[in-house]
This record gives C-alpha cells, structure tokens and sequence, in this order.
C-alpha cells in the first residue's frame, strides 16, 4: 500500500509514523545530551580555588560626607556576625536587619572608580612611602595608618547558579568590611588573621559584580610596622552546594613505626542545600614529591564513609588510611603528603580537596628538650616579623622564601612568627624547606600595650581568630608548637593566668596534639603559676634565670622563647671598645663589635652560656633574624640626649633640624636587632651564630674591617669568630698570638692590636688541626661598581624576583668598607625595579626608586618579572667616578 495520497502529500498514517521515529531519536539525543550535561554539571560542580588578585582599583579615605560612618563601634552587630561557626554556641546567631554602608558611594555597584588607582594585589600602601621625619620610628617613619578602599569588578556567568562562591583572604590591615554589590557581606577585624567571606546570596548572574573592601587600620595600634592594605592573597573558591568546609580536613598521624604510618583524616562537611543530602567520603593518600607533583598512585586510602546531612548543616566523619613504610617529616628530609578527599551523592563526585600533611612525631620532654621522629633536636631558632623589608608587608613568595634560605644559611632550623598569625605561604616553605615553627596568635590580651592595639577586640574576638588560625594552620607539619601571646600583662596575676588557661583549652579542643606556649618576659612567671597553663614554658631574656627555673619546675619542658636582642649597625664599629653593653653608639648607629644591647636584652654570648650550663633546654629564638620596619631600638624615643653624635658640628645641626620640625625625633626607620639588616645583607652576627649552629662547617670570621686611616698605631680590637676551638692571627705575616676558646667562650680576642694598614689573617684550628682561615684587606680607593644576582633566572608571571647585590668595590675587587657613593639604576627588558635598599637604618630615601646611596660598601636592587612577557633582561649600576657594572638576568616562560 502505497504511503502517500494521489495528490503526492505523505499519508496521515506515514505522518504518525515519522513522528514516532522523530520522537524516539529525539528521545535518544535528548538523554546523550543530559549525560553529557550531567558529566558537564559535575565537572562544573566540582571546587575550583583561583587567585584574585588582579584587576582592584584603589583609594584612601572615605568618600565625603561618609566621614566615620562605617567605623567599627558603629558597625559591629553586623561585623560581630561573620565568623559564629568559631564561637562555641554561636553559629546559628541571626544576622541584624538592615545594610551598613549600602547607601556609602563606594559600596554601590554603579559608583565610577575609574579615576582610582588599578593595581594588583597583594598591596602595601604604606611602603609606598615617603618615610617622613615627624612620624614615629617605632613603626618605621611611614604613613600606613588611614583609611583604604578597594573595589573589583568582576563577572559571573549565569551557569554558576546554583554553585557557592566564598572570598578567602590571607590578610587584610584592619578592620576589613565587604561589601558585594552594595549589600554587605561581612568583616573581620585582626589584621593578621585569614579568613573567609560567603559572597553566594548577593551575587548577580549574567552581570557584572562589585566587590568594594574597606579598611581602617588605626594609629597607636602596634608596636613595630604593620603595614597597610590588602597585604596578603585574596582567593575566589567555587563549590557545589555540598562540600568540604572552610579549613575543614584535620590529618593526624596518631602511630607512627618503621613498618607503617596511620594517617586519621577527619573531614567536616557543609550542606548549603535546602534538603538532607546523603553522600560518601573517601580520602586517597598520595606522596609528594619535593616540587609539589603527586605520586601516579595512591600510597593508601580510607574506606568509604556515609555521612547524611541535614539541610543547611553540617557533619564531620573521620577515618584512617595506613600508609606502609612511611617517609617521615624532618629538617634533612622533610617528605610530604597529599590526602585528597573526594565527596559523592548519589554516585556523581560534588567536591574534591586536597590537603598536605607530613607523618613524623613530636614530644617536649623536660630532661632531654625537643624530639622530632624519636630524636633530640636543638632548637637554632629565630624570631621575625612579617614585613619583607623594602617591599614592605606585601607578601611575596620569592622575598620570604630568600629570607629562609639565608637563615637555613646561617643554621636556622626553627622560627617563631612574632607576634601574630604569619602568611599561609610560610608555613608551607616550613614544610617544603624543613624548618619547624612557633605559630604564634596574639600581641595582647585584654590589656594594651598601645592604645588602639588588640585589647579592643580580644572580648569578642579571640574565640574566632584563635580557632580559626588552628583550624588553618594545623595540618603543617612544620608546626611545633601554638603560643597563645607574646609578653602579655596577664602573666602576673590569678584573673590573667584563668584566662591563659582558656586560650590553652581553646587550642586544645582544636588540635590536641600540639603543646600550648607563650612567651613570658617576667621572671615571676615561671613561679607564680602562669607556668602551669602551658604545656611547655619559654622565658623571654632570661638566661640567669634557667636553673631556678628547672629547681621550681622539674616536669615542666623548657626552652628559651626570646633571646639576646643585640643591637647592631652592619659594618659600624666605634672606639674605644667597651664591656657595658649600654655603650657603642655613636651617629645614630651601634658598633658591630657585637657587645651591646638594651638594659633587658643579652649579647649572643650570653645566651650560649646560659644554655650550656643548663642543658635540658630545648633551644633559643632570637630577636630576630632580620632586621625589620620600625621599632628602631635603642633609637626609638623622643629625646635630645639620644644626639650622641661623635662630631659636636654635627650633632648642633641634627638638633637645630629637629627643633625645626617641632619634635625631637631620632631619625631611625628600622630596626637594629637583626643578625642581618633590611636588605638581606650579613652582619657580623650571622658568623657566630653560624659557627654556633654549623659547627661542621669550616669558619674563620674577622672583625672589624681593616680601613682605618687616621688610626695608626692605636689600639684597634680583632674578634674571631669561629668553628675551630683555636686560631692563630697575623698581622702584615706578623703572629698577634695564638688563642683557645675556653669553656663558656664564643669568640676569640686579641684586643690589643695597633692598627697599621694591610691583611689581617686568621688561622683557625680543631683537634690541632688546620681548620679554616679568614681575611680581611685594606683596600684601595673606591674604583667601580660589581653587581651579583641572588638567581639568574626568574618566572615570567609578574612576580618572580632577583634580588642584586651591588658593591662598591676597589681597582682590585674588594668591597670598600665605608664607601658611600650615589648609585643609578638603569634595567633593560621585560621587567621592572621594584624597590631599592641599603640596610641602613637612618635613610628617608624612598624604596620606590632607581637610585640608591651605597651604606658601607653595598646596596640591593629587587627586579621583578613582567607577567607573561619571558626574555633578556640587563641591569646596568652607574656612579660618578667609577667603573659601571652590570648584570643579566633572564625571564622564562612559566608553565
């Protein structure tokens, strides 16, 4: 039977049939095209973590007429309720009605920002400069204080919807507020503190979004240079609706032997969904290699767990993985793994997380000191702050893992973040470099040391910030030990010594496998009872005080949490030498013989002593490893009698100047405290504690230098400081005497040397035998300029650095001890001159330049890379009357 009518249409029958089969091939195409969505949908559906940086627009001060509007006391309800999930009781709070700041112009999403400063983040707007005479050294004569804006469009696509989107930043200089298109979002207040942000419910999809962060960091709120601006990475984290929370993966390796490791991966589930959700996590183990690849295989894994979440909940599960022969984490081999965490619903992965762990074992013992995997460690600590020098408190990768290197140089092996929270960044270098650290919280309790610090916040506060920076950083292995303050009031009295308790209980309840410190610069707080609220007791400066100590508190471990503090200038060293330690200034700088420090503080020698006599302690950190912005002691006060200049001339027209500016100030901008000075540069310090720390690294250290024109025939002190137990010096071939160390001695002397011009040698001995040598020359005149690059090859992704050493070098190559010259930079290629430095304490002269005066023979040029822009790049150093140098660095393509 024919299937079409006479007039040749298809019959209706023909018509039904063709139907059928168009339907059933839609059918068909129509569920290969929902696998293939839903396969799209889980892939979108899975954690993305990217960075947010790039693309904010910047300005200082409120806009006008909103002058004080937005300042905390008048804000706080709103801002109190961002972080309740940290407050035991408090994370079902309801959040006040209404929207601070949504009327304030720079909040709203159509306020023009285009005559703003672009920029890219991390940013430091106080570095920027300029260093100003009348503002205060203690926080390093910059303006970082004010009021800053920061606002970055960005869009989201309609297909996000139904995904989370958080905003993480690692710090922010303070009292940070978010708004997301007008409707505020939350804040937090501690500079120093990380913390995250849920953006999802004022997002517009299919448009562009504002993101406006305001910041309002306070004069008199800290004792050193905090810095100002969004000085940290800020991150933008997409999830499914249902995923592994903030922080929310704790890794534990409660057995460790030989044959196995057992690795407890605790996981805490969010349901931001609007129905129970039942789903499975399982945890895969992966070893690490040392830059970061994973092994092709999983080393071990848990068993499935099913977890039901109820709607808008959460839940946490916990399971074990055995990792066979495990690579144990320590300082020479510090192996790392990956637990990746993979969540499912209904067969269908909605989250993956990855978190990096090491297996080893820690103890504080009281007889035997610190024990990492089974074995006594002696603790080569120091202490830092968290500025990077010239570039100021912006974090960068490169700058702070340079300062680690040149620690690790030296014999570091431990580190103290003082007196705060650090960079995430850190800790991971800690772990990948292996180094162990003292994560420390807090600077003040409930009383201030300034006016505007802590104390304002710590009532409402401390439960989140403290629980929140364990819940960050407890999954590093590098992590020894939480000290919950640094030379807090509260050390003195019963009120004080309850609340240090509840902080110790607070870091407990979230990692108690890590002993509980603090840094106690009382003596009666090793007797009074402030001691027993931790679990190991460190003394701040007290290296008289280790024996009675030990007599009052047998079980107690031991280690000393600050010391020495010696104060120092590189390259300055001031006639005639003298013991009292009071002594040794001159000019606004201090001798580097090494023998002077404040009244409270001890030379490295000291300390030594100290800790050999009384031997069950674990270790020192010293203040600090490097110098830093602010807190220019033993110039850090309003005073006239501080003008010790060694020319009377001088010191009448330094007076007349300050009086000019209405305030006796002293003009330093830094600190004196380092072993190494704002630029990275050595200072006679790092030697002996060098030859401390390495003893098996051959070591001959002279001091002073040997330009001392004008002083011939006088008495001119030779220090050594050395790895050997003797050495013999010569002068001009002639033998000065040779010298044993004697027990309790840390360096040798001949302090009766005439100085007369040419070499210095010293020959160091060990066993009897030849052990090392060192040298140091009179050199000619100042004659050209000789430049070095830290690393000849950099990542072109805009912020890989290389930083230049320059020296001021004579006819024959030896660096000129005093020379002073004017330097001009001039780079050649993709790349820029990001800052400038000296290491000298008293320069105003800006970071932001391509000029620089050399201070004693040398100064530091930091290139940076231009993002995505790989090539040749050529640095030239130019000073009248001498030789021009250069250097070549080159940018390579980042994968």
């Amino acid at each position: 039977m024919s299937s079409q009518t006479a007039e040749g249409r298809p019959s209706t029958r023909a018509v039904a049939r063709t139907r059928r089969v168009c339907l059933r091939l839609a059918f068909v195409a129509a569920c290969a095209l929902a696998a293939h969505g839903a396969e799209a949908a889980a892939q979108a559906s899975m954690r993305e973590r990217v960075p947010f940086n790039a693309g904010w627009r910047f300005q200082k001060d409120d806009p006008p007429g909103a002058e004080g509007r937005l300042a905390y006391e008048k804000i706080k309800r709103w801002v109190t309720a961002t972080g309740t999930e940290f407050v035991a009781g408090a994370a079902d709070a309801p959040r006040p009605v209404g929207e601070p700041g949504g009327d304030v112009a720079y909040t709203r999403r159509d306020f023009d920002d285009r005559g703003w400063r672009a920029l890219d983040l991390p940013h430091d707007w106080g570095v920027e400069g300029p260093f100003r005479q009348e503002y205060p050294g203690e926080t390093g004569k910059l303006s970082w204080w004010g009021v800053g804006w920061y606002r970055k469009h960005f869009d989201v696509a309609p297909a996000e919807r139904g995904r989370r989107l958080y905003l993480d930043v690692d710090g922010a200089m303070s009292y940070a507020t978010v708004w997301l298109n007008g409707h505020f979002v939350g804040g937090w207040p501690y500079g120093y503190a990380s913390f995250r942000l849920d953006l999802t419910p004022f997002v517009e999809y299919g448009a562009e979004n504002v993101l406006a962060i305001r910041l309002d960091n306070p004069p008199d709120s800290s004792r050193w240079y905090p810095g100002g601006g969004i000085y940290r990475n800020v991150w933008l984290v997409r999830t499914a609706p249902i995923h592994v929370a903030h922080w929310g993966t704790y890794v534990t390796t409660p057995e460790v032997t030989p044959e196995a490791g057992v690795a407890s991966v605790g996981v805490t589930l969010d349901n931001d969904s609007g129905a129970e959700a039942r789903v499975t996590v399982r945890t895969e183990v992966y070893e690490l290699a040392p830059g970061g690849a994973r092994s092709a295989r999983p080393v071990a894994a848990t068993e499935p767990q099913r977890v039901t979440l109820p709607a808008g909940g959460r839940a946490t599960t916990t399971a074990e993985a055995r990792v066979p022969r495990p690579k144990l984490w320590s300082l020479r081999r510090p192996s790392l793994y990956a637990a990746v965490t993979t969540v499912a619903q209904g067969g269908r992965s909605v989250d993956r997380y990855e978190t990096t762990f090491g297996i080893r074992t820690i103890r504080f013992d009281a007889v035997r000191g610190f024990l990492l995997n089974g074995e006594r460690v002696r603790l080569n600590g120091v202490c830092n702050h968290h500025d990077l020098g010239a570039l100021g408190a912006a974090l960068n990768l490169r700058a702070l893992e340079r300062q680690l290197e040149i620690m690790k140089e030296m014999g570091v092996n431990a580190v103290r973040t003082s007196h705060n929270p650090p960079a995430p960044e850190l800790l991971e270098l800690a772990d990948r470099m292996g180094l162990v650290v003292i994560d420390e919280a807090f600077d003040a309790w409930r009383r201030p040391k300034k006016k505007n610090d802590y104390h304002l916040l710590f009532d409402d506060w401390h439960e989140r910030d403290l629980r929140a920076f364990v819940r960050r950083d407890r999954n590093h292995p590098s992590v020894i030990l939480w000290s919950t303050g640094n030379e807090i009031d509260e050390q003195r009295g019963a009120e004080g010594h309850e609340l240090s308790a509840r902080l110790a209980r607070i870091v407990r309840e979230e990692d108690p496998t890590r002993p509980v410190t603090a840094g106690a610069n009382y003596t009666e707080a090793g007797y009074n009872g402030f001691q027993k609220t931790l679990d190991v007791f460190g003394f701040n400066y007290k290296p008289f005080e280790y024996g009675r100590f030990r007599r009052a508190n047998p079980a107690i471990p031991f280690y000393a949490s600050e010391t020495a503090s010696t104060v120092s200038s590189r390259g300055e060293y001031f006639f005639p030498v003298v013991e009292d330690k009071l002594q040794g200034r001159a000019d606004f700088q201090v001798s580097s013989y090494d023998l002077y420090a404040p009244p409270w503080a001890t030379t490295p020698d000291a300390e030594f002593r100290g800790q050999d006599e009384f031997a069950f302690t674990a270790g020192e950190f010293v203040w600090t490893g490097f110098d830093y912005l602010g807190e220019p002691t033993p110039y850090n006060e309003d005073a006239s009698a501080l003008l010790n200049f060694s020319d009377a001339a001088e010191r009448v027209r330094a007076e007349r100047e300050l009086e000019e500016l209405g305030r006796l100030r002293v003009p330093s901008r830094s600190s004196y405290f380092g072993i190494v000075d704002l630029a990275g540069f050595r200072k006679d310090r790092f030697y002996i504690y060098q030859a401390r720390w390495r003893p098996e690294l051959p070591l001959a250290h002279i001091l002073p230098h040997w330009n001392w024109p004008g002083r011939e025939g006088q008495t001119t002190p030779v220090h050594v400081y050395t790895s050997g137990d003797e050495a013999e010096l010569f002068l001009n071939g002639r033998s000065q005497g040779r010298k044993r160390r004697g027990a309790r001695e840390y360096r040798l002397r001949w302090d009766e040397v005439k100085y007369e011009p040419g070499e210095l040698r010293a020959v160091a001995y060990r066993g009897g035998r030849r052990w090392a040598e060192g040298v140091v020359r009179t050199t000619g005149p100042a004659a050209g300029l000789l430049l070095r690059a830290d690393r000849a090859s950099i990542r072109a992704d805009g912020s890989d650095l290389s930083f230049v050493t320059v020296r001021v070098t004579d006819r024959t190559g030896l660096t000129v001890p005093r020379a002073k010259n004017r330097i001009r930079f001039e780079l050649e290629g993709p790349g820029e001159i990001l800052a400038v430095d000296n290491g000298d304490a008293t320069s105003h002269e800006p970071f932001r330049a391509k000029e620089r005066a050399a201070y004693n023979g040398l100064c530091l040029v930091v290139i940076r890379s231009r993002a995505g822009a790989p090539g040749p790049l050529r640095l030239r150093a130019y000073s009248e009357g001498l030789r021009a140098g250069e250097v070549s660095i080159r940018s390579t393509r980042t994968r």
